[in-house]
């Protein structure tokens, strides 16, 4: 059984909650609102207990994939130096609101390009890179940013959230090993 959370995305500690929440009855009433669950699962049900009062279950419900809401990096660009194509090229997936990976994209094309406001650099081969969705991932191939220093990548559709990496070095030095 993999783990999955409970939330409420309007509190400020959305995220943080796993498998509980708390909530003060008012004359005997707990009221929970804007509850999502971030996994699609046929029959899920919600149990409810309060200390000294026998626990009480939700009527089994499922959760289905959503439409498509944002793209998700699945793999970072990483180990290049300027000018180089990464050994390990971008995935990106398409995802619902619950980031759960959808097969279909309102899109057929994933862009990639540089956060421009991180420092000098240019994407290779060009300043914007297309990559196909297929089964909705997007697997890019021989890009390479030119230009060493910390840098971002952003990859976005016409139609779901963009979603940009954390940071990443491109070096400018040979890798070697000295034998001798």
């Amino acid at each position: 059984e993999q783990p999955f959370r409970l939330y409420n995305p309007l509190l400020p500690t959305a995220g943080a909650i796993q498998r509980s929440l708390n909530k003060i009855a008012v004359n005997g009433v707990a009221q929970f609102t804007n509850l999502q669950v971030d996994r699609v699962k046929q029959g899920f049900s919600i149990r409810f207990t309060s200390p000294g009062l026998a626990w009480a279950e939700s009527a089994p419900f499922d959760i289905v994939l959503g439409a498509g809401y944002t793209v998700g990096v699945q793999r970072l660009p990483l180990g290049t130096r300027s000018g180089d194509p990464f050994v390990f090229q971008p995935v990106v997936h398409m995802q619902d609101r619950g980031r759960n990976r959808i097969l279909m994209s309102p899109d057929f094309l994933m862009i990639a390009a540089l956060v421009e406001e991180e420092g000098a650099g240019v994407l290779f081969p060009d300043k914007q890179a297309l990559a196909p969705i297929l089964g909705g991932v997007a697997v890019f191939t021989d890009l390479a940013i030119i230009g060493q220093g910390l840098h971002r990548m952003k990859f976005s559709t016409s139609a779901l959230e963009t979603d940009t990496t954390p940071y990443f070095n491109v070096s400018g030095d040979v890798f070697a090993i000295d034998t001798t």
